[in-house]
């Protein structure tokens, strides 16, 4: 596949936008971290002029620029639990990133060059963090949601596909405030430079990202404390329970001949018969007894014992 050319006026309209935030941070500290890689995946830190290899639980910085090749994909966790999957020949760069309760009333600034990103905006600090994309034609404004970016070009115009899964997503052109469309969830739209399309269903050439398996202990640890987007974790337990082996809506299971189901809860003793359950053998435990022996004294009718001859 051949990787979309763009404009240097296209290119030049993204960063206008994003310099201003590109000169204020000049912090090195981490933002995120390297959750999973599959195929040829490099990264690039802001001021180098080499490319290095992505490697797993590398950290992320302000002003990293991550690309993909073909048939290939990265994963990467920001501290807030926002999550990036990136897809093929996708590039992607970390322009700003706002941490702490400013988080959830500033935007912080991702700038998709080209491909394909499907996003999950976290909530770590206390409230869904703000989170703006902006490609070579808009800017995609999101707060507590899922959606994906596509880059591309159709019909020889660079044109960005923005598809809502959940929460709110709305488009608007670069430097054109006034021209902000919201995305419904479960929809798309489509913004070129100059114009921005009605709503429009999923196309059906769309794909989505592949997400490559988690391979990060960061990762790991990451999942436990706030979920990874697509996995639960224990704070998405805390609202829905992983499935169990017993009560309602349990999977099914085979209980081998001669073992009987496991009361593990209320739930499950509120399903069950109690009349089907036999009573339990009596067992005496405290401290040995001594019952003193009676004669044996017989009761019962006088027996005559017949005489003998």
């Amino acid at each position: 596949m051949k990787a979309p050319q763009f404009s240097a006026l296209e290119r030049g309209a993204v960063a206008l936008v994003t310099t201003a935030f590109l000169a204020l941070s000049g912090s090195a500290e981490p933002v995120g971290f390297v959750a999973g890689v599959e195929g040829h995946v490099e990264t690039l830190r802001a001021g180098q002029l080499s490319w290095q290899a992505a490697q797993i639980d590398q950290d992320i910085e302000i002003g990293d620029t991550v690309r993909t090749g073909l048939d290939s994909a990265i994963k990467v966790v920001l501290v807030d639990d926002t999550t990036l999957s990136l897809g093929e020949d996708t590039e992607l760069v970390i322009d700003s990133f706002v941490v702490g309760a400013d988080a959830t009333r500033e935007p912080s600034i991702l700038r998709q060059l080209k491909g394909q990103i499907r996003t999950r905006v976290g909530e770590a600090f206390g409230g869904t963090t703000r989170v703006e994309m902006h490609t070579p034609t808009a800017v995609m404004g999101v707060k507590g949601t899922a959606f994906t970016s596509r880059v591309g070009r159709e019909k020889g115009e660079a044109v960005t596909l923005g598809c809502n899964w959940e929460g709110g997503v709305f488009m608007q052109l670069i430097g054109m405030r006034g021209s902000k469309s919201d995305i419904p969830q479960d929809f798309c739209r489509q913004a070129f430079v100059d114009r921005i399309e009605a709503v429009i269903p999923v196309p059906s050439n769309f794909r989505p990202v592949k997400q490559p398996a988690p391979q990060s202990m960061k990762g790991t640890v990451q999942a436990m404390l706030f979920g990874s987007g697509d996995s639960p974790g224990v704070a998405d337990w805390l609202v829905e329970p992983p499935p169990v082996a017993a009560g309602p809506g349990a999977n099914p299971i085979s209980i081998p001949p001669g073992l009987e189901p496991v009361i593990e809860g209320p739930v499950d003793a509120a399903q069950i018969d109690p009349s089907s359950i036999p009573p339990p053998p009596f067992i005496f435990e405290g401290p040995p007894i001594e019952v003193p022996l009676e004669p044996f004294v017989f009761e019962g009718p006088s027996l005559d014992a017949p005489s003998q001859p």
